[in-house]
Protein backbone atom coordinates (compact mmCIF):
# COMPACT_ATOMS: atom_id res chain seq x y z
CA UNK A 1 0.00 0.00 0.00
CA UNK A 2 1.72 3.40 -0.71
CA UNK A 3 2.37 5.98 2.02
CA UNK A 4 -0.19 8.50 0.31
CA UNK A 5 -2.85 5.96 0.73
CA UNK A 6 -1.65 4.93 4.72
CA UNK A 7 -1.64 8.80 5.16
CA UNK A 8 -4.91 9.45 4.16
CA UNK A 9 -6.75 6.91 5.83
CA UNK A 10 -4.86 7.49 9.09
CA UNK A 11 -5.81 10.97 8.69
CA UNK A 12 -9.22 10.30 8.15
CA UNK A 13 -10.07 7.85 10.28
CA UNK A 14 -8.40 10.08 13.55
CA UNK A 15 -10.62 12.94 12.22
CA UNK A 16 -13.55 10.05 12.46
CA UNK A 17 -12.86 8.89 15.97
CA UNK A 18 -11.66 12.63 17.00
CA UNK A 19 -15.60 13.63 16.01
CA UNK A 20 -17.72 11.07 18.06
CA UNK A 21 -15.28 12.33 21.15
CA UNK A 22 -15.84 15.88 20.72
CA UNK A 23 -19.01 16.33 18.31
CA UNK A 24 -19.33 20.08 19.22
CA UNK A 25 -15.34 21.09 18.29
CA UNK A 26 -15.32 24.33 16.10
CA UNK A 27 -11.54 23.62 15.92
CA UNK A 28 -12.13 20.03 14.96
CA UNK A 29 -14.79 20.99 12.48
CA UNK A 30 -12.30 23.80 10.61
CA UNK A 31 -9.79 20.39 10.34
CA UNK A 32 -12.48 18.51 9.18
CA UNK A 33 -13.30 21.37 6.18
CA UNK A 34 -9.76 21.57 5.38
CA UNK A 35 -9.97 17.91 4.88
CA UNK A 36 -12.68 17.58 2.62
CA UNK A 37 -11.19 20.50 0.52
CA UNK A 38 -7.33 18.97 0.48
CA UNK A 39 -9.44 15.54 -0.52
CA UNK A 40 -11.56 16.78 -3.23
CA UNK A 41 -9.94 20.24 -4.36
CA UNK A 42 -6.86 18.60 -4.91
CA UNK A 43 -7.43 15.24 -6.63
CA UNK A 44 -6.55 15.06 -9.85
CA UNK A 45 -7.13 11.61 -11.13
CA UNK A 46 -8.43 8.22 -10.18
CA UNK A 47 -11.78 6.29 -10.82
CA UNK A 48 -14.02 8.46 -13.92
CA UNK A 49 -11.23 11.42 -13.90
CA UNK A 50 -10.95 10.66 -17.49
CA UNK A 51 -14.99 10.52 -18.53
CA UNK A 52 -15.00 14.16 -16.66
CA UNK A 53 -12.20 15.74 -18.33
CA UNK A 54 -13.32 14.07 -21.68
CA UNK A 55 -16.58 15.98 -20.93
CA UNK A 56 -14.78 19.22 -20.01
CA UNK A 57 -12.66 18.24 -23.40
CA UNK A 58 -15.58 18.42 -26.02
CA UNK A 59 -17.62 20.83 -24.49
CA UNK A 60 -19.71 22.93 -26.93
CA UNK A 61 -22.82 25.36 -27.19
CA UNK A 62 -24.56 22.11 -28.48
CA UNK A 63 -26.92 21.41 -25.24
CA UNK A 64 -29.53 19.27 -24.72
CA UNK A 65 -31.95 20.23 -22.06
CA UNK A 66 -32.36 16.70 -20.19
CA UNK A 67 -28.09 15.83 -21.08
CA UNK A 68 -26.37 18.00 -18.04
CA UNK A 69 -26.69 21.47 -20.42
CA UNK A 70 -25.29 23.67 -17.75
CA UNK A 71 -22.51 21.29 -16.59
CA UNK A 72 -21.52 21.35 -20.56
CA UNK A 73 -22.46 25.30 -20.33
CA UNK A 74 -19.60 25.72 -16.91
CA UNK A 75 -17.02 23.08 -18.91
CA UNK A 76 -17.48 25.49 -21.70
CA UNK A 77 -16.75 28.67 -20.34
CA UNK A 78 -13.41 27.42 -18.00
CA UNK A 79 -12.35 25.67 -21.39
CA UNK A 80 -12.85 29.16 -23.01
CA UNK A 81 -11.09 30.93 -20.62
CA UNK A 82 -8.11 28.58 -20.53
CA UNK A 83 -8.55 27.89 -17.62
CA UNK A 84 -7.85 23.95 -16.83
CA UNK A 85 -10.39 21.18 -15.70
CA UNK A 86 -7.99 20.80 -12.42
CA UNK A 87 -8.91 24.22 -11.87
CA UNK A 88 -12.63 23.78 -12.65
CA UNK A 89 -12.66 21.09 -10.62
CA UNK A 90 -10.82 22.63 -7.70
CA UNK A 91 -13.44 25.73 -7.75
CA UNK A 92 -16.46 23.40 -8.02
CA UNK A 93 -15.60 21.80 -5.20
CA UNK A 94 -15.27 23.95 -3.15
CA UNK A 95 -18.83 25.02 -3.84
CA UNK A 96 -19.57 21.93 -2.76
CA UNK A 97 -17.83 21.75 0.36
CA UNK A 98 -19.53 25.03 1.15
CA UNK A 99 -22.73 24.24 0.46
CA UNK A 100 -22.29 21.51 2.84
CA UNK A 101 -20.79 23.45 5.74
CA UNK A 102 -23.81 25.81 5.02
CA UNK A 103 -26.34 22.82 5.53
CA UNK A 104 -24.44 21.11 8.31
CA UNK A 105 -23.89 24.44 10.48
CA UNK A 106 -27.57 25.77 9.82
CA UNK A 107 -28.97 22.73 10.94
CA UNK A 108 -26.99 21.53 13.93
CA UNK A 109 -24.54 22.19 16.85
CA UNK A 110 -22.88 18.72 16.47
CA UNK A 111 -20.79 20.11 13.61
CA UNK A 112 -17.66 17.69 13.77
CA UNK A 113 -19.92 14.43 14.49
CA UNK A 114 -21.92 15.31 11.19
CA UNK A 115 -18.68 15.56 9.24
CA UNK A 116 -17.23 12.02 10.97
CA UNK A 117 -20.23 10.54 8.92
CA UNK A 118 -19.39 11.92 6.18
CA UNK A 119 -15.64 10.75 5.91
CA UNK A 120 -16.56 7.48 6.40
CA UNK A 121 -19.43 7.25 3.72
CA UNK A 122 -19.77 8.42 1.07
CA UNK A 123 -16.62 10.72 1.05
CA UNK A 124 -14.89 8.32 -1.92
CA UNK A 125 -18.33 8.78 -4.13
CA UNK A 126 -18.08 12.49 -3.85
CA UNK A 127 -14.39 12.49 -4.77
CA UNK A 128 -15.24 10.22 -8.05
CA UNK A 129 -18.47 11.32 -9.01
CA UNK A 130 -17.73 14.88 -9.36
CA UNK A 131 -20.74 16.23 -11.98
CA UNK A 132 -23.25 14.12 -9.71
CA UNK A 133 -21.64 15.70 -6.28
CA UNK A 134 -22.38 19.04 -7.44
CA UNK A 135 -25.32 18.64 -8.75
CA UNK A 136 -26.42 16.70 -5.87
CA UNK A 137 -25.39 19.33 -2.85
CA UNK A 138 -27.47 22.02 -5.03
CA UNK A 139 -30.42 19.74 -4.87
CA UNK A 140 -30.05 18.48 -1.23
CA UNK A 141 -29.71 22.10 -0.33
CA UNK A 142 -33.20 22.25 -1.59
CA UNK A 143 -34.50 19.57 0.58
CA UNK A 144 -33.03 21.24 3.67
CA UNK A 145 -34.82 24.75 3.01
CA UNK A 146 -37.93 22.70 2.22
CA UNK A 147 -36.73 20.33 5.43
CA UNK A 148 -37.04 23.80 7.78
CA UNK A 149 -40.14 25.11 5.96
CA UNK A 150 -37.80 28.39 4.74
CA UNK A 151 -40.03 31.50 3.66
CA UNK A 152 -40.88 30.51 0.09
CA UNK A 153 -39.52 26.90 0.44
CA UNK A 154 -41.14 25.24 -2.22
CA UNK A 155 -40.08 27.44 -5.05
CA UNK A 156 -36.33 28.00 -3.69
CA UNK A 157 -35.87 24.35 -3.36
CA UNK A 158 -37.78 23.65 -6.89
CA UNK A 159 -35.51 26.02 -8.10
CA UNK A 160 -32.43 24.45 -6.85
CA UNK A 161 -33.48 21.12 -7.78
CA UNK A 162 -34.14 21.49 -11.17
CA UNK A 163 -30.28 23.20 -11.11
CA UNK A 164 -29.28 19.98 -9.82
CA UNK A 165 -30.79 18.17 -12.73
CA UNK A 166 -29.21 20.48 -15.70
CA UNK A 167 -26.10 19.28 -13.99
CA UNK A 168 -26.94 15.85 -13.79
CA UNK A 169 -30.27 14.47 -15.31
CA UNK A 170 -29.99 12.17 -12.23
CA UNK A 171 -31.44 14.72 -9.97
CA UNK A 172 -34.43 15.57 -12.22
CA UNK A 173 -35.51 11.93 -10.26
CA UNK A 174 -35.55 13.95 -6.84
CA UNK A 175 -38.79 15.61 -8.27
CA UNK A 176 -41.07 12.90 -7.41
CA UNK A 177 -39.59 12.79 -3.88
CA UNK A 178 -40.32 17.20 -4.43
CA UNK A 179 -43.65 16.50 -4.96
CA UNK A 180 -44.53 13.30 -2.29
CA UNK A 181 -42.62 15.78 0.32
CA UNK A 182 -45.40 18.64 -0.08
CA UNK A 183 -47.99 15.86 0.93
CA UNK A 184 -49.02 15.94 4.27
CA UNK A 185 -47.16 13.80 6.24
CA UNK A 186 -50.35 11.40 7.68
CA UNK A 187 -51.38 11.35 4.34
CA UNK A 188 -47.86 10.44 3.09
CA UNK A 189 -48.04 7.56 5.34
CA UNK A 190 -51.32 6.04 4.45
CA UNK A 191 -50.58 6.59 0.25
CA UNK A 192 -46.74 5.33 0.47
CA UNK A 193 -47.58 2.14 0.51
CA UNK A 194 -50.07 2.52 -3.05
CA UNK A 195 -47.03 4.07 -4.58
CA UNK A 196 -44.20 1.59 -3.85
CA UNK A 197 -46.92 -1.46 -4.64
CA UNK A 198 -47.33 0.96 -8.43
CA UNK A 199 -43.70 1.52 -8.75
CA UNK A 200 -42.59 -2.28 -8.82
CA UNK A 201 -45.55 -3.00 -10.90
CA UNK A 202 -44.52 -0.15 -13.12
CA UNK A 203 -40.60 -1.74 -13.14
CA UNK A 204 -41.05 -3.45 -16.89
CA UNK A 205 -41.80 -0.24 -18.04
CA UNK A 206 -39.79 2.01 -16.07
CA UNK A 207 -36.74 2.22 -18.97
CA UNK A 208 -40.13 3.10 -21.58
CA UNK A 209 -40.75 6.01 -19.50
CA UNK A 210 -36.70 6.85 -18.73
CA UNK A 211 -36.28 6.59 -22.57
CA UNK A 212 -39.28 10.04 -22.75
CA UNK A 213 -36.77 12.15 -20.75
CA UNK A 214 -33.11 10.81 -20.69
CA UNK A 215 -30.43 10.05 -23.83
CA UNK A 216 -31.22 6.75 -25.28
CA UNK A 217 -27.45 5.79 -24.57
CA UNK A 218 -27.84 6.53 -20.52
CA UNK A 219 -30.73 4.31 -20.91
CA UNK A 220 -29.82 1.55 -22.59
CA UNK A 221 -26.16 1.73 -20.28
CA UNK A 222 -28.21 1.42 -16.87
CA UNK A 223 -31.34 -0.34 -17.49
CA UNK A 224 -29.77 -3.12 -20.09
CA UNK A 225 -25.78 -3.34 -20.23
CA UNK A 226 -25.50 -2.93 -16.64
CA UNK A 227 -28.68 -4.56 -15.66
CA UNK A 228 -28.08 -7.16 -12.44
CA UNK A 229 -29.50 -9.89 -10.99
CA UNK A 230 -32.14 -10.38 -8.97
CA UNK A 231 -30.24 -11.25 -5.70
CA UNK A 232 -28.17 -8.23 -6.11
CA UNK A 233 -31.05 -6.34 -6.79
CA UNK A 234 -32.89 -7.16 -3.37
CA UNK A 235 -29.49 -6.97 -1.48
CA UNK A 236 -29.70 -2.99 -2.36
CA UNK A 237 -33.36 -2.54 -1.78
CA UNK A 238 -32.65 -3.85 1.76
CA UNK A 239 -29.57 -1.84 2.04
CA UNK A 240 -32.07 1.59 1.48
CA UNK A 241 -34.64 0.30 3.29
CA UNK A 242 -32.33 -0.88 6.90
CA UNK A 243 -31.49 3.41 6.45
CA UNK A 244 -34.89 3.80 6.59
CA UNK A 245 -35.78 1.57 9.09
CA UNK A 246 -32.72 2.78 11.79
CA UNK A 247 -34.10 6.46 11.15
CA UNK A 248 -37.50 5.55 11.60
CA UNK A 249 -36.63 4.03 15.03
CA UNK A 250 -34.72 7.27 16.06
CA UNK A 251 -37.57 9.56 15.40
CA UNK A 252 -39.69 7.24 17.01
CA UNK A 253 -37.74 6.49 20.59
CA UNK A 254 -35.85 9.56 20.82
CA UNK A 255 -37.12 12.98 21.46
CA UNK A 256 -36.44 15.93 19.49
CA UNK A 257 -35.95 19.98 20.33
CA UNK A 258 -37.33 20.27 17.36
CA UNK A 259 -40.12 17.61 15.89
CA UNK A 260 -41.16 19.56 13.04
CA UNK A 261 -37.99 19.09 11.55
CA UNK A 262 -37.10 15.87 12.30
CA UNK A 263 -40.78 14.84 10.99
CA UNK A 264 -40.22 16.39 7.83
CA UNK A 265 -36.87 14.48 7.67
CA UNK A 266 -38.57 11.18 8.72
CA UNK A 267 -41.04 11.55 6.05
CA UNK A 268 -38.48 12.46 3.09
CA UNK A 269 -36.81 8.93 3.94
CA UNK A 270 -40.25 7.09 3.85
CA UNK A 271 -41.08 8.83 0.60
CA UNK A 272 -37.28 7.67 -0.60
CA UNK A 273 -38.78 4.16 -0.39
CA UNK A 274 -40.15 5.10 -3.98
CA UNK A 275 -36.68 4.53 -5.33
CA UNK A 276 -36.45 1.02 -4.49
CA UNK A 277 -37.62 -0.23 -7.72
CA UNK A 278 -35.09 0.88 -9.62
CA UNK A 279 -32.26 -0.96 -7.49
CA UNK A 280 -34.41 -3.70 -9.99
CA UNK A 281 -31.94 -2.43 -12.74
CA UNK A 282 -28.95 -0.99 -11.28
CA UNK A 283 -27.06 -0.55 -7.94
CA UNK A 284 -25.69 3.23 -8.87
CA UNK A 285 -29.56 4.68 -8.42
CA UNK A 286 -28.33 4.58 -4.78
CA UNK A 287 -26.52 7.81 -5.45
CA UNK A 288 -30.01 9.23 -5.21
CA UNK A 289 -30.33 8.43 -1.45
CA UNK A 290 -27.09 8.50 -0.91
CA UNK A 291 -26.82 12.09 -1.23
CA UNK A 292 -29.35 12.88 1.31
CA UNK A 293 -27.45 11.32 3.68
CA UNK A 294 -25.77 14.79 4.81
CA UNK A 295 -29.68 15.30 5.89
CA UNK A 296 -29.88 11.81 7.79
CA UNK A 297 -26.45 12.32 9.32
CA UNK A 298 -27.65 15.79 10.74
CA UNK A 299 -30.68 14.12 12.39
CA UNK A 300 -28.52 11.33 13.38
CA UNK A 301 -25.91 13.48 14.86
CA UNK A 302 -29.19 15.96 16.84
CA UNK A 303 -29.69 12.64 18.80
CA UNK A 304 -26.45 12.44 20.00
CA UNK A 305 -26.24 13.92 23.85
CA UNK A 306 -23.58 13.66 25.86
CA UNK A 307 -23.98 10.39 28.53
CA UNK A 308 -23.98 11.74 32.01
CA UNK A 309 -26.17 8.73 33.37
CA UNK A 310 -27.73 5.72 32.14
CA UNK A 311 -31.57 5.20 31.75
CA UNK A 312 -33.79 4.26 28.68
CA UNK A 313 -32.60 7.18 26.48
CA UNK A 314 -29.39 6.98 26.72
CA UNK A 315 -29.62 2.97 26.22
CA UNK A 316 -31.75 3.80 23.43
CA UNK A 317 -28.93 6.68 22.47
CA UNK A 318 -26.26 3.90 22.38
CA UNK A 319 -28.21 1.31 19.85
CA UNK A 320 -29.41 3.07 17.56
CA UNK A 321 -26.53 5.69 17.00
CA UNK A 322 -24.78 3.36 17.49
CA UNK A 323 -26.21 0.88 15.03
CA UNK A 324 -26.17 3.71 13.00
CA UNK A 325 -22.40 4.24 13.36
CA UNK A 326 -21.88 0.76 12.60
CA UNK A 327 -24.56 0.26 9.45
CA UNK A 328 -22.56 2.75 7.95
CA UNK A 329 -18.98 1.62 8.23
CA UNK A 330 -20.56 -1.88 7.11
CA UNK A 331 -22.17 -0.21 3.93
CA UNK A 332 -18.74 1.48 3.27
CA UNK A 333 -17.26 -2.15 3.78
CA UNK A 334 -19.52 -4.19 1.16
CA UNK A 335 -19.67 -1.40 -1.11
CA UNK A 336 -15.14 -0.60 -1.44
CA UNK A 337 -13.89 -4.04 0.16
CA UNK A 338 -15.79 -7.02 -0.43
CA UNK A 339 -17.91 -6.10 -2.98
CA UNK A 340 -17.97 -4.04 -6.80
CA UNK A 341 -14.59 -2.83 -7.96
CA UNK A 342 -13.15 -3.27 -4.69
CA UNK A 343 -10.60 -1.11 -1.83
CA UNK A 344 -7.57 -0.93 -4.57
CA UNK A 345 -9.69 -0.19 -7.57
CA UNK A 346 -12.03 2.46 -5.55
CA UNK A 347 -10.82 4.11 -2.90
CA UNK A 348 -6.51 4.19 -3.49
CA UNK A 349 -6.25 5.85 -6.21
CA UNK A 350 -8.56 8.86 -4.91
CA UNK A 351 -5.65 9.12 -2.32
CA UNK A 352 -2.96 8.21 -4.41
CA UNK A 353 -4.26 10.99 -7.14
CA UNK A 354 -3.39 13.91 -4.76
CA UNK A 355 -1.37 16.52 -5.17
CA UNK A 356 -1.11 17.50 -0.94
CA UNK A 357 -0.94 13.71 -0.23
CA UNK A 358 1.74 13.44 -2.98
CA UNK A 359 3.57 15.94 -1.57
CA UNK A 360 3.48 14.91 1.86
CA UNK A 361 4.46 11.54 0.86
CA UNK A 362 7.39 12.88 -0.95
CA UNK A 363 6.25 11.41 -3.87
Amino acid sequence: MQSSVIIGLVVTAILIILGFLYPKSKKLYVLDIIWMIILLCFNDGGVDYNVHTGIYNTASLDVSFFNSPLYILICYWFKCNDISFYIMNFILNLVCVYILHYIIKKNTTYISLACSFLLIYPLIENIIQKRFFLAACIAVLGFSIMIRKEPRYRIKSLILILIGGLIHQAVFVFLVLYVLQLIDFKKVKKLLFYFIIIGYGSIPFIPRIAALIFPGGKVNLYFYTLKIDLFDAICWMILHAIFVIIISLLYKKIPSNNKDIDTEIYKLNLVSLVLLPLYYYEPTFIRLYRSMLIINYIFVANKFIKIEGYNNLIKNQLLLVGGWTLYIVMVYCMIYVFTGAGFERLVSPEFINNIVLRLIAGG
